[in-house]
């Protein structure tokens, strides 16, 4: 439990972030990509904060557009497993059983 990148660890992260950000507590949810076989992909969104929730369930790399998931620009990462990751994508190619959530912008911004 030494290895702050372990699972452990990131878990922790993620119940600290759902505790303290009320739009992934109370936010609308809405699903998205319901037919892709790899990837699950939601929305949470609380007034004018939205959040993209895009999840790689699988053992193989997955692609998908955000077009297909209700945004037309990311903003910043909230969290993820994959440090690589920048937020200028548009189509995004997810490692196996990566998880990344970004802020959803709106238009205009």
């Amino acid at each position: 439990m030494a290895d702050d990148n372990s699972v452990y660890y990131y878990y922790k992260q993620l119940i600290a972030l759902r505790k303290s950000n009320e739009v992934m507590i109370y936010g609308q949810f809405e699903t998205y990509l319901d037919q892709h076989e790899q990837i699950y992909a939601y929305t949470r969104t609380l007034g004018e904060e939205s959040w993209l929730v895009l999840l790689n369930i699988s053992e193989q790399p997955a692609t998908c557009n955000i077009a297909d998931c209700g945004a037309e620009k990311l903003g910043d990462i909230v969290i993820g497993n994959n440090a690589d990751r920048t937020n200028k994508e548009t189509i995004i190619e997810m490692l196996p059983y990566e998880a990344i959530v970004y802020r959803v912008l709106k238009r205009g911004l």
